[in-house]
Formats: C-alpha cells, structure tokens, sequence
C-alpha cells in the first residue's frame, strides 16, 4: 500500500478519467498522479486547472 501524501507542489498537465469517464484524478507535469474520489470532482475542477500554475494541498 502507498503512502498517503499531506502535501503535493506540482504543475497539472491534465485530469485523470476512469473507467466511467469521471475525472477521478491528476496528472503531473513531472508524472506524479494525484487520485481523489469521483464524487468530489467537480470541486477539483473548479479549483485547479491543467497548465495553469502550481497545485498545493496541505
């Protein structure tokens, strides 16, 4: 089992979709993938965009 992260810094390069084409995660500019449940994407999205700038979650 990974460890759970407190904190991230990064540049998104873009969402990750499942299986059902639910935005479910991030990915990286330097490949590192941040995942979250489906049912809070929605926040995500209106909170953090691909390209745009630095991500940070404490």
């Amino acid at each position: 089992m990974k460890p759970m992260l407190n904190s991230i810094n990064g540049t998104i390069r873009t969402y990750l979709l499942n299986s059902e084409k639910e935005v479910d995660g991030l990915l990286l500019k330097d490949g590192k993938q941040l995942h979250y449940p489906p049912h809070i994407s929605a926040e995500f999205q209106q909170a953090v965009h691909p390209v745009v700038g630095i991500l940070r979650f404490l």
